[in-house]
């Protein structure tokens, strides 16, 4: 079976900051687990990956369908803008990636 991906970045020199932002916002609703510079975001519908890289925030998305990760794009860009309004809108970059 192949799942939809997505991939967007978010410029930074602080990515742990985001990552624990974000985990924070989801933590409650949603399943969130942090670790040493990633962190992971449990949906319904798929998952996000949190990882730091020196100069930005890379986050994943890995769902069944094409809908589900859509979903996943608009949920995550609405918590980037909440936590990060200096940071500039996500462009998100679709694969397909088989399991």
């Amino acid at each position: 079976m192949s799942h939809s991906t997505s991939q967007a970045l978010v410029p930074t020199t602080d990515p742990d900051r985001y990552i624990a932002a974000l985990e924070e916002r989801f933590s409650g609703r949603e399943t969130t687990g942090f670790a040493d510079k990633n962190g992971r975001l449990e949906f319904p519908w798929g998952s996000c990956i949190l990882d730091a890289a020196p100069d930005a925030l890379v986050i994943g998305l890995v769902a069944e369908d094409d809908a589900s990760v859509e979903r996943l794009e608009a949920a995550i860009s609405e918590a980037v803008r909440a936590v990060a309004p200096e940071a500039p809108p996500l462009a998100w970059t679709r694969g397909l990636r088989g399991t």
